[in-house]
């Protein structure tokens, strides 16, 4: 489902990621309120990033669909959902656990949930991930994430050709019945499926380190230069002169740690 409406329409990809560590920054470590709950979805309305209210009710949306045959909270759909934006763009595929609980209603005592537009201060953001528990190196590492899904969106978008994930060798004969050519859309009875959520990348273009060469020379956008100075552009820097292999490990274990930030997750499953 997920993936069907990122392959529909890739411009919103990064926005995804955006809002899943928007909502996991709302953790605040000196009261140990807030963390990805879901209650980014009381504070859409009124953001600059304009996607945000459209895209919490998509998700809205798919998960009334995806109840049908499983439980899972907008707050994990909101965790799977960036994920899902890092793998559709070519990134590594994260395993997200669930077991989030939705927020009923804003949480006192939790940090404020940063607007992530164009304008956002880097100051702020590295504020938000001080206060929350997290590091420069988490900072760099989520920041550098958008500006590669942002590239990514933008090459489909402009008519980049898409590549099966697995091409090339081994994919799974059956993929069409879970993706019809019809546009149908196609129910998981699970989330713990890796060939269900089997499907076609946003673009041929690969997914590594060098998004941190692009954002520090300044040609990665305004997301890009958030990653302009102190600890946050020593990693980034440290990353770009490094192997894809330890990115993309620090990527996921990074992600992981962020959409977790702060929650007691219920749940043994974990989508993947």
């Amino acid at each position: 489902l997920l993936r069907n409406e990122l392959l529909q329409n890739p411009k919103q990809a990064p926005d995804w990621l955006k809002l899943a560590i928007v909502d996991a920054l709302a953790f605040n470590s000196i009261t140990g309120e807030g963390g990805p709950d879901a209650s980014v979805q009381f504070d859409v309305a009124n953001m600059k990033l304009t996607s945000a209210k459209p895209i919490i009710d998509k998700l809205k949306d798919i998960q009334t669909q995806v109840q049908r045959t499983t439980e899972v909270s907008l707050a994990d759909l909101i965790a799977y959902a960036g994920a899902e934006a890092i793998e559709a763009s070519g990134g590594p595929r994260i395993q997200v656990q669930v077991g989030r609980y939705d927020a009923t209603k804003p949480v006192g005592g939790a940090q404020p949930h940063l607007d992530f537009y164009d304008g956002l201060d880097g100051a702020a953001l590295t504020k938000a991930f001080d206060t929350s528990g997290l590091s420069p190196k988490d900072m760099a590492l989520m920041v550098g994430a958008i500006v590669g899904v942002e590239k990514a969106a933008q090459l489909a978008a402009g008519g980049g050709a898409t590549a099966k994930k697995g091409s090339g060798g081994g994919g799974d004969e059956d993929d069409d019945d879970m993706f019809p050519e019809d546009g149908g859309i196609f129910i998981p009875q699970t989330f713990g499926s890796q060939k269900a959520m089997f499907g076609d990348l946003l673009t041929k273009e690969p997914f590594d380190q060098t998004v941190f060469s692009t954002a520090l020379n300044g040609k990665a956008g305004k997301c890009g230069m958030l990653l302009g100075s102190g600890e946050v552009a020593d990693e980034a820097k440290k990353y770009a002169s490094g192997k894809r292999e330890l990115y993309i490990k620090d990527l996921t274990d990074s992600y992981m740690r962020v959409s977790s930030n702060g929650c007691n997750l219920t749940g043994a499953k974990v989508l993947q």
